[in-house]
């Protein structure tokens, strides 16, 4: 039987980037499910975080302030990077995040480009309008849900499938921090590193991963794995389980809800329908204590 309340889950996204759901609509959605904890782990950007904070006073629940990272390891190793408990206020972590977002308006626009020498009038104000009010990150999804909007495609997926993904007409290759800059950033600021649905990787078969997760605990870049992911089944979850355990990496896990843009991902449900126990939490502010 699936549980939430008391629960919490540390992987969902809001308007500030691509999810469907304000800040402030996220939390109290969370509220409302009985969740005691949520993280906030908007991709490339913490704009959502102040929103999202006053919202969790406002709500009695707990805020853990996160972001996930688009990553670049090499040529072929590009997966996300998730961090929290890291000070929102930190210079270098914001001025790096604002960085990343004009590459981003850079991308924006050459992708506007690529969709006019296709053939198709698409503006970017169309985009924006996707995005919706308060959006500081504008993506791939924001790009599919207008051309659904047009007609041009039935769902966000086939959008993806005939326009976005890797060699469709509007990719445009996504600008990324490499890991090490990324991981001494994140821990100056005193945030911890996880690595994102490391079950969703395709460039590396189960034990080439293992063996990479291991080098990056051994050379200090990574200090969890999230071991719990809604897309996962059980043999995945139990062979990071088992990774984490061996290399003594932090255990963490969520649902990476998106509301509307993932509409089959519910808030909160993390594991078996499921959230997680509060008790997850204890390893990981430990040791974003120890960073600072």
């Amino acid at each position: 039987m699936s549980s939430l309340r008391g629960g919490i889950d540390l992987h969902t996204h809001s308007t500030a980037s691509d999810g469907t759901d304000t800040p402030g609509a996220l939390i109290a959605k969370a509220a409302s499910l009985g969740l005691s904890t949520i993280a906030l782990t908007d991709h490339d950007t913490i704009s959502g975080v102040s929103e999202a904070d006053a919202a969790a006073k406002e709500h009695s629940i707990e805020l853990i302030p996160g972001v996930e990272l688009s990553i670049e390891d090499g040529d072929i190793r590009r997966f996300h990077l998730l961090s929290y408990f890291f000070d929102v206020n930190n210079p270098a972590l914001t001025s790096t995040l604002e960085g990343v977002r004009r590459w981003r308006s850079d991308r924006n626009a050459l992708m506007l480009e690529r969709a006019q020498a296709e053939g198709i009038d698409l503006t970017f104000e169309e985009v924006l309008d996707e995005a919706g009010e308060g959006a500081t990150v504008i993506g791939r999804p924001h790009f599919a849900a207008a051309l659904v909007k047009k007609g041009l495609a039935s769902s966000i997926n086939d959008a993806f499938d005939k326009y976005l993904k890797t060699d469709r007409p509007l990719h445009v290759a996504k600008p990324s921090l490499t890991l090490k800059a990324a991981a001494e950033l994140l821990h100056a600021a005193g945030g911890i590193t996880i690595l994102a649905h490391p079950g969703l990787i395709r460039w590396a078969q189960p034990a080439e991963l293992a063996v990479y997760i291991k080098d990056l605990k051994n050379a200090g870049l990574l200090d969890g794995i999230e071991c719990y992911y809604f897309r996962y089944d059980d043999a995945q979850t139990e062979f990071f389980l088992g990774l984490a355990h061996e290399n003594s990496l932090l255990v963490s896990g969520g649902s990476d809800y998106h509301g509307g843009n993932k509409p089959d991902v519910p808030l909160g449900s993390v594991h078996h329908g499921s959230s997680l126990s509060p008790s997850i939490l204890d390893p990981l502010r430990e040791a974003s204590r120890l960073l600072r």
